[in-house]
């Protein structure tokens, strides 16, 4: 029985640890699950066949979870469960023919952020001098590293 219960501690160790190493980000309930089946197997392994079998086990758990991740980081699986999409879109992408002086309509409260709608060149984000109210007309005061500067009219 004992010896049963260790090689079950063992392989639910090593799956947990697994799980938690090539799955599931950061430390969550499948690394402490692992962790303790791996200290339970070695402490029961201790107790009933002595130290150097404790040893020797912990050891071949080790050896097999490196191995096993090593294989298994360079598989098709992982390659298929991870994300692989670029982002090449960028924020606050302002055309760059808007120019100071233009008018627009504040399409939401301008707590000094929000966005304003242009004629010309549709919803975009503006920084405001004061705090403007939905609604209210504004124009272009400057452009400053790529962020337009609006006040009230």
């Amino acid at each position: 029985m004992t010896l049963t219960l260790i090689v079950i501690l063992t392989i639910l160790g090593i799956l947990c640890l697994l799980a938690e190493i090539l799955l599931i980000p950061g430390i969550g309930l499948a690394g402490i699950a692992g962790t303790a089946a791996t200290i339970g197997c070695a402490y029961i392994a201790n107790q009933e066949y002595g130290f150097t079998t404790a040893f020797w086990i912990v050891l071949a758990e080790l050896i097999v979870l490196v191995l096993l991740c090593a294989v298994l980081w360079n598989s098709s699986i992982r390659k298929k469960l991870s994300l692989n999409s670029k982002i090449d879109s960028q924020v606050n992408e302002q055309p760059k023919s808007i120019s100071v002086g233009e008018t627009g309509v504040a399409t939401t409260r301008l707590n000094l952020f929000g966005k304003a709608k242009f004629e010309k060149y549709g919803y975009l984000e503006v920084k405001a001098t004061a705090f403007i109210d939905q609604g209210s007309e504004i124009k272009v005061v400057s452009l400053e590293n790529n962020t337009i500067l609006v006040e009230k009219v």
